[in-house]
């Protein structure tokens, strides 16, 4: 019986690991493409479509 958990654990925990490790990267770079797009957005809505003052919401 122990012989089989450990072999579960040196068999499965790596493949267990590896897998977590990149849903967590892919995670974050699906984070960070939401977060650019998102603020892209923002831009976009704050500064006008082209690109142009719009009065009060403009920052700079």
């Amino acid at each position: 019986m122990d012989s089989a958990v450990l072999l579960f654990f040196c068999r499965f925990l790596p493949v267990m690991s590896g897998l977590s490790l990149f849903f967590c990267n892919a995670s974050l770079i699906l984070a960070t493409a939401i977060d650019g797009i998102y603020r892209r957005h923002i831009n976009v809505r704050a500064n006008g479509s082209a690109g142009k003052p719009t009065g009060q919401n403009q920052l700079t």
